[in-house]
C-alpha cells in the first residue's frame, strides 16, 4: 500500500464521515434553537475580537510603554493635516 492510497483511503473516510454528519444526523431547530444559535455565531467573531485587541494593547505596551515613554521620538512633530517642514507649520494634503 502506497502513501497515494493511503490518502485516497483517509480521503473516502473522511467523505463517508461529512455525509453521514451532514445527512444522517440532520434535525431542525426550533426557533428558540435558532435565535440561540445566530447569537452564538454572532458573538464569537465579537467575543474574538475583544481578545485580540487586548493582546495587541498589552505588545504596544511592551514594544512603546503605557505613555510612550519607550519612544525614541517623543515629541509629535505634526497633528491632522499640519506638520513641521524646514521649522516651519505647513499644511500638507487636500
Amino acid at each position: 500500500m502506497g502513501f497515494t492510497d493511503f490518502l485516497r483511503t483517509i480521503h473516502s473516510k473522511h467523505e463517508k464521515l461529512k455525509h453521514t454528519i451532514h445527512n444522517k444526523w440532520r434535525y431542525p431547530l426550533p426557533k428558540s434553537g435558532q435565535y440561540a444559535m445566530a447569537l452564538f455565531y454572532f458573538c464569537i467573531p465579537i467575543v474574538g475580537g475583544h481578545y485580540v485587541m487586548e493582546w495587541a494593547k498589552s505588545k504596544s505596551v511592551d514594544e512603546i510603554g503605557a505613555r510612550g515613554e519607550k519612544l525614541k521620538e517623543k515629541k509629535l512633530q505634526g497633528f491632522g493635516n499640519k506638520t513641521v517642514i524646514d521649522g516651519k507649520v505647513e499644511a500638507v494634503g487636500a
